[in-house]
């Protein structure tokens, strides 16, 4: 197992909460829209605040992010609510961020909950890593998009470091 994927295991692991996703064409601004950073689907609404927005508001958290164990990015969570929006969004990544390009379409996105506003964040890119990260937690690529369950499986420490 590479050093990323451990750190992401045991991240996720070890937290309150835990969301995955594939980065998408939207998340990186290559279909053109406007929205800025990833999309969070609305179920993961727990991950960053203590209640579902509610349409009609718009409401934020900022957050700190630490991305591959190597650096941290002061982020910002944000519920767009009003007009005809009705999303997710994490955005204020700086302009040197690594992870929004469009060689990063298809990689696995994992976000883990250490406290209220403190994140670890991990990008998975090699197909292999992707499937050892989900087959390791008992997932399918097609449960991704939102929390990870508690109940998925976890290696024992031993195992992650085998």
């Amino acid at each position: 197992m590479s050093t990323t994927l451990l750190q992401a295991l045991s991240a996720v692991h070890e937290s309150a909460l835990a969301f995955t996703k594939f980065i998408t064409p939207n998340d990186t601004g290559k279909t053109g829209g406007h929205q800025a950073g990833f999309h969070i689907h609305k179920n993961a609404w727990p991950l960053f605040f203590d209640k579902e927005g509610t349409k009609g508001e718009l409401k934020d958290k900022h957050v700190t992010i630490c991305w591959q164990g190597d650096f941290e990015t002061q982020s910002r969570f944000i519920y767009y609510g009003q007009g005809t929006r009705n999303e997710y969004r994490l955005t204020r990544f700086g302009r040197s961020f690594p992870f929004l390009s469009d060689d990063n379409i298809g990689d696995l996105l994992v976000i883990a909950k250490k406290s209220e506003d403190y994140f670890q964040a991990y990008v998975l890119s090699s197909d292999n890593e992707i499937d050892e990260f989900l087959d390791t937690l008992n997932l399918s690529s097609t449960h991704v998009n939102g929390i990870v369950p508690k109940h998925a499986g976890f290696p024992t420490e031993r195992g992650l470091k085998d």
